[in-house]
């Protein structure tokens, strides 16, 4: 059993063996905050609670919650609007932190050896160091420390959309809070991330169906319109291509708009299918 399933079952075998909970000084019944709406969607009636506020670890997903522990046992086949804070973690980029000092070097030796040298030849800690080896050391850990925020950025922009890639219907995001519709098979199964912790609430209902207008309102495209600005020209080839390479992430719309293949990614002939419309080689995508 893997420890995200783990710590939800705890959890949840908690919830069941008491009707109320005693939370920062009040007393709150879980049940008066959450209600279901005629869809079958389980939804928060006011801002869920949680009494914990560390960061979960990697690879973890936290319910502390009590409205959606309770809900969850109550309403087993519902599906619930929720809200997830996720937190991309540096533990999570160890290994790419491992790779990056092993392939950088100064005066020939890897910052991975410096390191090493400085802490186990009894140099450390850096009171103890040359003006010549606090150099070294402020420059790796300035440069790998500015590599991993790059990672932990990226993965930020990339979280809505991994989680998509793994099964969770995300409807909308504010920041690193994605407001999601799951069932409670997908709670405790929720994806496993190697970079990312995940803390779950129960939300408003707003959140989730005004959330879905917008989504509807986004699926208006025109074929090929990458940039959005109704029309199909040159910009929306370079678009298309940043986002083959990987520079860029296409909305569900944007790719809508430009999967010619309807395999549900951008890819190279896609991108050389628009620049042949666009230069008048194929009248039509």
């Amino acid at each position: 059993m893997n420890k995200a399933l783990t710590t939800i079952l705890s959890s949840l075998a908690i919830v069941t063996c008491i009707s109320s909970s005693f939370i920062t000084g009040y007393t709150i019944n879980p049940e008066s905050g959450y209600t279901m709406n005629d869809e079958g969607i389980v939804y928060s009636l006011e801002n869920d609670i949680s009494d914990d506020d560390d960061v979960p670890d990697v690879g973890t997903i936290r319910i502390e919650s009590y409205f959606l522990q309770t809900a969850m046992n109550k309403n087993p086949s519902a599906q619930f609007a929720v809200e997830i804070h996720a937190y991309v973690l540096e533990d999570g980029f160890k290994e790419e932190e491992a790779q990056f000092k092993a392939e950088h070097f100064i005066d020939g030796q890897s910052y991975a050896e410096i390191m090493e040298d400085l802490i186990y030849s009894g140099n450390y800690p850096p009171n103890a160091l040359s003006v010549e080896q606090k150099q070294k050391v402020q420059q790796i850990v300035k440069e790998n420390s500015a590599y991993i925020k790059t990672l932990i950025e990226e993965q930020n922009k990339y979280e809505a959309e991994w989680l998509k890639e793994n099964g969770i219907q995300i409807i909308d995001s504010n920041g690193m809070v994605l407001y999601a519709l799951v069932s409670r098979e997908q709670l405790l199964n929720f994806p496993i991330s190697t970079t990312t912790g995940y803390k779950v609430f129960l939300t408003q209902l707003e959140n989730v169906t005004v959330s879905q207008n917008i989504e509807q309102e986004k699926f208006t495209f025109l074929i090929g319109d990458v940039t959005g600005e109704s029309s199909v020209d040159i910009l929306d080839v370079i678009a298309l291509n940043k986002a083959v390479l990987g520079k860029e992430i296409l909305t569900e719309a944007q790719l809508q708009a430009v999967d010619f293949n309807q395999n549900g990614k951008p890819d190279a002939d896609e991108a050389l299918t628009l620049l042949k419309y666009i230069v008048g080689l194929i009248s039509e995508l």
